[in-house]
């Protein structure tokens, strides 16, 4: 049986090239959204994503209908690749598809042409590059998949033999087995790192909450499907039958910390459902070192960071870049030398639901690529970032297990369960996803059918895929 590796891909119609009129480009591409033309809009270097968003949104405010859908407006930039043009190549399972790609709009339009019947993948062609531009390059092609909400693979090798032996080896990783590697979420206190966790193993093994911050350093690690949760603290070992019946001891545990300002000993969670295409992986969840026992949150932070091996850094939308913040960016980046690695770090933008309630354009794409061009500025180059909205992922999760008794659009039956368990533990979260599911209708005018689309505006799912290729390249190298 042919395994293979999930994509993400749009049905763009074409790739649309915008040149240095903005303010007439706004106006085409306004013309294109009332059209419900689905393109990939391109913008050169040297301009900015996150302005031309921003000032797409206020040509968009003269309109009489208001037709601009920021959502599905899918912007990136057309990055020009160096050397020869054959560095860049794009190929499937057995052979390279297109030679001569020379900027980002060529290999897109590869991309769009290609059939989606077979796995594909970029090839970065590292024997005519240095290590620094090779290593650039795949992070800057990666950038803007994210920013247009697709994924491929992107393999770096010294020839086309040895990617196509990667490609197929890594559509087969499932089957290898490697010592375990640790996955480390770093950030500030309540920056949404264990809520990140939960979405990441799509159920509520962490607690979180907005007054209890996360009191030491928590390994999830995977088991046999076989077990039970259990969980290895100071020596003793406690069995759970649920992640419900975790979360309740975790969080009295986390309480009775909180309460005399104390910093618990490290835990290790195993987890039988563990996410397949993360089974060579721990999670670790860190605390934030800006809390009131921050001295022994620091050394769990140093601790974490000596054992890492891939790390991902966790910024609050509502909050982003304080100075305590830049403070634990700096450390992490230069801890782990990232500026000299072939991983670059990948930054999560979480809570970007709340900018639904604000009095802004609202983009994905242009708070990650302002984040982006902040960090830049403060001279954090090799980094990739990507927004998410880690609650949702947790929420839609639990509420998916209750829609099956119900019947009818998805409005219709999230409202009915809404009702059903109105007053009960269950409440908050169904009230929360119908509101949720109520803006993203509002605002981007269109119905939402599915869960599954509903899961994709959290970005969870990209983000999932991106640790899954990012990380199991670099197991498989070494």
């Amino acid at each position: 049986m042919k395994k293979s590796t999930p994509q993400i891909l749009p049905q763009f119609n074409e790739v649309k090239i915008i040149n240095s009129d903005i303010i007439s480009d706004c106006y085409s591409l306004i013309y294109d959204l009332e059209q419900k033309n689905k393109h990939a809009y391109l913008i050169d270097e040297g301009n900015s994503l996150s302005d031309f968003i921003n000032k797409l949104g206020e040509a968009d405010e003269e309109s009489e209908n208001n037709p601009l859908n920021l959502y599905d407006f899918y912007a990136a930039y057309n990055i020009k690749f160096p050397t020869v043009p054959t560095t860049v190549m794009f190929i499937n399972q057995r052979r390279i598809i297109s030679l001569n790609i020379c900027n980002f709009a060529d290999l897109l339009n590869a991309v769009i042409k290609a059939s989606r019947r077979e796995q594909h993948a970029i090839f970065i062609n590292k024997s005519e590059l240095t290590p620094k531009e090779a290593y650039a390059l795949r992070r800057g092609i990666l950038q803007q998949f994210i920013y247009l909400r697709m994924y491929l693979p992107i393999i770096a090798a010294d020839n086309a033999k040895t990617a196509l032996k990667f490609f197929n080896d890594f559509l087969h990783q499932d089957e290898i087995n490697l010592p375990l590697k640790n996955i480390s979420l770093f950030g500030t206190k309540k920056a949404g790192k264990s809520s990140l966790i939960n979405a990441i193993l799509n159920d509520n093994y962490a607690p979180s909450s907005s007054e209890l911050p996360t009191p030491n350093k928590i390994i999830y690690s995977p088991c046999s499907r076989y077990e039970k949760i259990r969980l290895h603290y100071e020596g003793a070992v406690k069995y759970f039958y649920n992640t419900d019946r975790l979360s309740e001891y975790l969080m009295q545990e986390f309480q009775n910390a909180n309460k005399q300002a104390l910093a618990l000993n490290m835990m290790e969670v195993f987890i039988p459902n563990f996410p397949k295409s993360l089974k060579n992986y721990r999670l670790v969840d860190t605390p934030g070192p800006n809390f009131s026992a921050a001295e022994k949150h620091k050394l769990a932070t140093k601790e974490a960071l000596n054992e890492t091996d891939f790390p991902v850094f966790v910024m609050n939308y509502s909050s982003h870049l304080t100075t305590d913040e830049i403070d634990l960016f700096s450390e992490v980046y230069e801890t782990l030398n990232i500026e000299e690695s072939s991983m670059p770090l990948i930054v999560a933008v979480n809570r970007i639901d709340e900018m639904y309630s604000a009095e802004v354009v609202k983009s994905y794409e242009r708070i990650a690529d302002y984040i982006k061009w902040r960090l830049n500025e403060l001279g954090y180059e090799n980094i990739l970032v990507i927004s998410t909205s880690a609650i949702l992922a947790v929420y839609l999760e639990k509420v998916r297990k209750l829609l099956f008794e119900e019947y009818g659009e998805l409005d219709e039956r999230i409202s009915k369960i809404n009702k059903k368990y109105r007053g009960t533990e269950n409440s908050t979260m169904i009230n929360f996803v119908e509101k949720t599911l109520e803006e993203r209708e509002d605002f981007h005018g269109m119905k939402i059918t599915s869960i599954y689309d509903l899961k994709l505006m959290s970005r969870v799912p990209y983000l999932k895929h991106i640790i899954k290729f990012l990380f199991n390249y670099e197991s498989l190298k070494l």
